[in-house]
């Protein structure tokens, strides 16, 4: 990874920020769903493996969002109007 020479913007930390803690709470819905599933009985378990496996791609989707906007920081000093 490259040192950044520049000090990021105020507005760049926040969106990462906000991307983190979204990708953050998703594996805490990944965690819950798991744990359903683990618990439940067996008639139900098709149903609590379906949202176990829903729970996976929205944690999944949260991680690329973080990590495209970390590549695309690092990625080098942008104007403020070129920002996502």
């Amino acid at each position: 990874m490259k040192a950044l020479d520049a000090q990021l913007r105020p507005d760049l930390i926040d969106a990462l920020m906000d991307l983190y803690c979204a990708w953050r709470e998703e594996c805490t819905g990944v965690d819950a769903a798991y744990a359903r599933f683990c618990n439940v009985a067996s008639a139900e378990r098709a149903l609590a493996y379906a949202a176990y496996a829903a729970a996976l791609d929205q944690e999944g989707a949260a991680c690329d969002r973080y990590a495209e906007h970390v590549a695309w920081v690092l990625s080098g000093p942008r104007p403020h109007s070129a920002m996502r």
